[in-house]
């Protein structure tokens, strides 16, 4: 838990630090905005722990209370981070980062915190966190797609879209003429 509590730190002071170094409406700036949206939002782990105490009918403990207004804390500058970057930058950029890196926020707590890897064998763990790479590598695309090597991503959905019949034409099976 330890370990995710300086990574915890450690993302939340890069984003901040580096926000302020970065004009806000730049591709970077949302790309900060949305990392800080999400790593708030990802921090489910309050929210289980105060269900926890819910289902032991602790309300007269302290615990319930100080999870309770923190989980209600984070998810508000959450969508406080989110609306900000959204007056800023498209949906369709915002939103993708936003949700991956509260998943991947989300599954690195749920590791190290919460020990929801106990019982697993080698390969699941490997399973486990090759997904989290691969969301990862949507996340890097999604940022610094390489136009260079893959052309404009709005050829790729018109092509796409014609492939798929989309485009208002009927897409003929292969070899049909």
């Amino acid at each position: 838990a330890f370990l995710y509590y300086v990574l915890f730190c450690l993302v939340v002071g890069g984003c901040s630090l580096l926000l302020r170094r970065a004009d806000p409406r730049s591709k970077y700036g949302g790309l900060l905005q949305g990392v800080l949206a999400g790593w708030f939002g990802g921090c489910a782990f309050f929210l289980k722990v105060l269900i926890q105490f819910v289902r032991e009918d602790a309300w007269g403990s302290f615990w319930l209370y100080f999870f309770g207004v923190l989980s209600v804390a984070y998810m508000a500058f959450a969508v406080y981070c989110v609306s900000l970057a959204l007056r800023r930058h498209e949906a369709v950029y915002i939103v993708p980062i936003y949700e991956g890196v509260l998943i991947i926020n989300g599954a690195v707590n749920g590791y190290l915190v919460l020990r929801d890897y106990e019982g697993d064998v080698g390969w699941r763990v490997i399973f486990y966190c090759t997904s989290v790479l691969i969301i990862l590598l949507g996340l890097y695309l999604i940022v610094w797609w390489p136009t260079h090597l893959l052309g404009d991503g709005e050829e790729r959905v018109k092509w796409l879209d014609q492939l798929m019949g989309l485009d208002g034409h009927v897409a003929m099976p292969i070899g049909a003429a």
